[in-house]
Order: C-alpha cells, then sequence, then structure tokens
C-alpha cells in the first residue's frame, strides 16, 4: 500500500506541474514537432514515398521523444529535490527514494505516452496537409499493436534501467545536465531512427549496439518493414539481445545507483551541491 500512496502522490505532483506550466509543455511538444518534419524532408527529398519508412521514422521519433525524457529523469529528480532542500528530507520518511523515483517514472510516464501519442497524431495531420502523405497511410500497414506495445515497454525499461545508472553519478558527481545532452543525440543519430535507409560507420555501429534505445528500434524496424507478427517477433535474434539489453541495463543501473547512495551517505553529501 505504500508505493500505492507514492504513486497517487507522484501523479497528482505530475498532473499539477503540466498545468501550472502548460506553456513549457506546449513549447517542447512544438519543438518536436518542427525538429520530426525537419527529419521528414531531410530523409524523404532525394527518394521516393514510403509509407513503412515513413511509419518506422514517426515510431522512431516517438520513441526517442520518450526516451530522452526518461534517461535524464531520475538525475533531474535528485538535481531538483537536492537544490530545494528536500532529498535528505526523503530519507527520514518510510519511503525509499528508489521507490519515489519509480512512481515518478510512472506517472511521467504515463503524461509523457499521452503527449507523446497527441504529438504523433499533430505530426501526421500536419503533414498530410502540406505533403502528399495520405491520410490513411497508417492503416495501409500490417502490423501488431500487441507487438508495438511490448516493444515500446520493453525499450522504456530499459531506458530507466539507463536512468538509473546516471542517477548514480548525479549522487557523486552532483551535475550531469550537460553530460546526459550527449545521449538525446546519441539516441536521435545512432540508433537507426533517422538513418532508416543507410548503414552507420562501423565504429559507431559498433558503439550503439550497446545504448539501451537502439534494439527497441532494430525490433520496430523488423515489425514494420518485414510485416513481423508477434510470434516472429519474439522468435527473433533481434528481440534477445532487446530482452538482454534491457536486463542488462535494469541490474546495472539499480545496482551501481544503490553503491552510489551507499557511497554518498557515507561521505555525507547526500544533501550537497
Amino acid at each position: 500500500m505504500g508505493f500505492l500512496y507514492v504513486l497517487r502522490a507522484e501523479f497528482v505532483k505530475s498532473k499539477g506541474f503540466y498545468k501550472r506550466y502548460v506553456m513549457d509543455t506546449f513549447g517542447f511538444v512544438a519543438s518536436q514537432i518542427l525538429l520530426f518534419i525537419g527529419l521528414f524532408y531531410t530523409i524523404f527529398q532525394n527518394s521516393t514515398w514510403n509509407s513503412h519508412v515513413f511509419f518506422q521514422l514517426l515510431i522512431g521519433v516517438f520513441i526517442w521523444y520518450m526516451g530522452i525524457s526518461a534517461v535524464a529523469q531520475f538525475s533531474f529528480i535528485l538535481q531538483e529535490e537536492r537544490e530545494i532542500g528536500t532529498l535528505e528530507q526523503i530519507y527520514l520518511t518510510r519511503t525509499s527514494l528508489i521507490k519515489m523515483l519509480i512512481g515518478r517514472a510512472v506517472s511521467t510516464f504515463v503524461f509523457e505516452l499521452i503527449s507523446g501519442i497527441a504529438l504523433i497524431v499533430i505530426i501526421f495531420y500536419i503533414l498530410s496537409i502540406i505533403t502528399s502523405v495520405p491520410l490513411d497511410a497508417f492503416f495501409q500497414l500490417h502490423i501488431s499493436l500487441t507487438a508495438l506495445l511490448f516493444l515500446l515497454l520493453l525499450t522504456m525499461l530499459g531506458i530507466y534501467g539507463f536512468s538509473f545508472l546516471l542517477a548514480g553519478l548525479a549522487l557523486i558527481f552532483k551535475r550531469i545536465g550537460a553530460f546526459t545532452i550527449t545521449f538525446h543525440y546519441l539516441f536521435l543519430f545512432f540508433t537507426g531512427i533517422t538513418l532508416s535507409d543507410s548503414k552507420l560507420p562501423s565504429f559507431f555501429g559498433f558503439i550503439s549496439k550497446f545504448l539501451p534505445i537502439t534494439w527497441g528500434c532494430l525490433n520496430l524496424k523488423n515489425m514494420i518493414m518485414k510485416s513481423m507478427n508477434f510470434q516472429q517477433i519474439i522468435n527473433s535474434s533481434a528481440f534477445s539481445w532487446l530482452l538482454v539489453n534491457t536486463g542488462i541495463y535494469i541490474i546495472i543501473g539499480l545496482s551501481f545507483f544503490l553503491v552510489a547512495e551507499k557511497k554518498a551517505r557515507k561521505n555525507g553529501t547526500i544533501g550537497s551541491y
């Protein structure tokens, strides 16, 4: 029951945040719309229309939108709580810091999912007006919504595991905001989201295999481009690598966070910034 109270409190807090800072949320969504339209013209300016490639790009940007919010979420929360002087007070409550972070992650994920879906619908509608993209392009594709949601969930779990790793670094080094932004660009340009029809250089291709978002994008690409159903996705080697990748990041991320938390508490630097 304790975690349910935490979850409810975080939902109320997130709801209040989005209502209070609605212009900030609107501005962020607007920037993502402009980004996608720019990517669309960059990718399709010298190639013919392909609904599969378009939808792959659309879903890829959606995952990226969700991912950049999640990847630095825990480290941002720690920095925010530390600066307003409430981080140490959390340790005086019966709720552990990890439960609080997970509760915040679940509530934020729900609101980001809603805004992400709205983002995709708006982008699709705008492109149908200013280009020759048919409105029924989505319905021409034969994809499994169950597989789509399942792959999205697994990918996000890996990203949250990676976020715990960054949160551990934030407990030790305090400010890592500029470091986390690096992963925004890595996720966008080196995971197969924007380079759908070309191969990455071998070095970057090797690095991308270790990023938490890459195998999710590869599985989605197989599902969309090859029209693979749920059973085929599960039986593929790419799905096995996604499970391994997600599991490793969850285990390493939580373990490193607990070690960093223990070290920070031992050194008495939990609340310092």
